[in-house]
């Protein structure tokens, strides 16, 4: 039945929610948009679900119904009006580095340039577009440039500046912001996970609702972020010298992993860093009762030290910086270092001391 879907099953980014619908309620949507995000925050989420609003031959209440033909083909992944395209990698190596090929684009292109069969228009996502290759972008940059009338294409990527400033400028950029603890919480209740279950769940995730529900679904994922934190706290009582000595063990046990490459190994580790670091910089800036981790634990009034608030602000920055870098070809091992000599020093008590 029409409007069976009038709310999108998305969980948080309500203004990015709210606006796509009445795009699709009012006729004016974008050529080409840029969902821009945390991994595992909810872009591909939020793209799929707007693509399905899209593509419903009775979705102009910016929902779909679930029971035309164009909702069944695509719920089967079998839309001919519909292409969906992820990083791959381009030899059998599991750690060779993911990427998105100037063939993909081409496939996509060709694709593109047909009249929509079944729906009102087409729609492609492409998922990771930070893992465009140059030609691959290049490619692309002219399609978005001059697309045939009625296609929606959308790109999702963990930061903008992974992808190029040309292509970027085309696109109608949204960006999904740590979506409330409180929002995943009730999110993971209504899976029938426990309350405290559900607490310490979203605080691993740092406000990305996807993570936390791989989590639930994977507890030895959960088990290994729990020790990437502890790891994290130890490194900043650290001096350089035991970094180095930890980061090279780190490394060793890293290249020895033949599932992934290192980059992909770090990446993962950054992410975990990155709500971490947020909660010292809540702390440093007197306000610990919202930290992820120790909520709960810390009074509501504490001291502010702007020193340290600079010092993990622009630590913030940098792991941002380097999570880009990794996806680029950056040498991992130097990025990782380099982090570190930037990583804030604490005494166990809490105060910050210089590295």
């Amino acid at each position: 039945m029409a409007g069976m879907h009038p709310e999108w099953p998305v969980v948080g980014h309500q203004p990015v929610v709210a606006f796509l619908r009445q795009s699709v309620q009012k006729k004016k949507t974008a050529h080409a948009y840029l969902f821009v995000g945390a991994s595992q925050i909810g872009k591909a989420t939020v793209a799929k679900h707007f693509a399905a609003a899209l593509l419903c031959a009775q979705g102009s209440d910016g929902g779909w119904c679930d029971d035309c033909l164009s909702c069944h083909q695509r719920a089967l992944g079998v839309h001919p009006d519909y292409h969906v395209i992820v990083p791959a990698r381009a030899t059998a190596d599991s750690t060779a580095r993911p990427i998105i090929s100037l063939e993909q684009i081409k496939e996509l292109q060709q694709r593109l340039s047909r009249r929509p069969v079944l729906a009102a228009r087409t729609v492609a996502i492409i998922n990771g577009a930070g893992l465009l290759n140059e030609k691959a972008a290049n490619a692309l940059l002219k399609t978005v440039e001059e697309p045939n009338p009625g296609t929606v294409i959308m790109l999702t990527c963990d930061a903008a500046d992974q992808v190029p400033l040309t292509l970027q400028s085309r696109c109608q950029r949204l960006s999904l912001s740590a979506v409330p603890t409180a929002e995943i919480i009730g999110a993971l209740r209504k899976e029938g996970v426990s309350h405290s279950e559900a607490e310490r769940i979203a605080a691993l995730a740092g406000g990305r609702p996807g993570l936390a529900f791989a989590y639930v679904q994977d507890t030895q994922l959960r088990k290994a972020c729990e020790e990437e934190l502890e790891t994290f706290d130890e490194l900043t009582r650290q001096a350089w010298g035991e970094r180095f000595r930890l980061a090279a063990a780190w490394f060793q046990h890293a290249n020895a992993d033949h599932t992934r490459s290192v980059a992909e190994s770090l990446r993962s580790r950054l992410e975990v860093w990155m709500t971490a670091g947020r909660d010292r910089l809540l702390e440093a800036a007197g306000c610990g009762h919202i930290c992820q981790r120790t909520r709960g634990e810390i009074a509501e009034v504490a001291t502010i030290d702007l020193a340290a608030v600079r010092q993990w602000s622009l630590f913030l920055d940098k792991v941002i910086a380097t999570m880009v870098a990794l996806q680029q070809n950056v040498n991992p091992r130097l990025a990782y270092e380099l982090l570190l000599l930037d990583m804030p020093r604490q005494r166990r008590a809490g105060k910050e001391m210089p590295a």
